[in-house]
């Protein structure tokens, strides 16, 4: 098993390193292209400057998403809850019964039950 008790991914389990495959080459490269655009920079290009700081940062980014990947602190928001259709709608709801009206009104006959619900 490949995750603990709390659900953090153990740092040398089979499913962590897929994680460290893709994550410390990017980190490298990130940083080899900060030192890149630094020495570009100390010649005088002045955009360099801002790339010089750029690529460290993504290679910030990176290492933060590759530790809180492999500990299990990705914040996941709760799905919403469900939405039901089987509740009854009473037959003289204004709403309902102004629904009809509009139908009958275009021509469709909305009182056949061998149609999925929402399925027009």
């Amino acid at each position: 098993m490949s995750e603990d008790s709390r659900g953090t991914m153990r740092l040398w389990s089979r499913r962590a390193w897929r994680y460290h495959l893709i994550f410390s080459p990017a980190i490298c490269l990130c940083l080899a292209a900060g030192w890149f655009e630094l020495t570009r920079a100390r010649d005088g290009r002045m955009i360099a400057w801002v790339y010089a700081v750029e690529w460290p940062a993504f290679a910030i980014v990176f290492g933060f998403m590759w530790w809180h990947i492999l500990t299990g602190r990705e914040t996941r928001r709760p799905a919403p809850p469900a939405i039901r259709h089987d509740r009854e709608i009473p037959e003289d709801d204004p709403g309902l019964m102004a629904w009809r009206a509009y139908l009958e009104a275009l021509g469709h006959d909305d009182t056949s039950t061998d149609r999925a619900p929402g399925s027009g």
